[in-house]
């Protein structure tokens, strides 16, 4: 296994920002589209930041998972993790081939899991 350090959290998140968007950028060139997932949380902060800033990716081609979101909680409460990402990744990037959220506030946890799992 190969480790890096950094002495910061915000060196930490735009290297793998960097590293995210090269690896984006080479499944588009290979396959003409690409699959990530986005995950939030402190730790994920530069690193969502680092991706919004880099321009040269053609988000038309990425498909993205959204990773979680807490059970009942409305896309529109301030903790959601929806909001979160379409106010500061989504809407800043733009125009993604598609964005498969998380619904916390579905009637039923288990067929909105299976959903995703489609």
């Amino acid at each position: 296994m190969h480790t890096k350090t950094f002495e910061t959290s915000q060196a930490l998140g735009e290297a793998a920002g960097n590293y995210a968007a090269l690896n984006i950028e080479s499944a588009i060139n290979d396959y003409n589209e690409a699959n990530i997932l986005l995950a939030t949380g402190t730790s994920q902060f530069g690193t969502l930041q680092t991706l919004v800033n880099y321009d040269i990716i053609d988000w038309s081609k990425v498909t993205i998972f959204h990773l979680d979101e807490y059970i009942g909680l409305s896309e529109n409460h301030p903790a959601s993790i929806r909001l979160y990402l379409k106010q500061r990744f989504l809407e800043k990037v733009g125009k993604v081939k598609n964005f498969h959220f998380v619904n916390g506030s579905a009637e039923n946890p288990k067929n909105e899991c299976d959903r995703l799992n489609r």
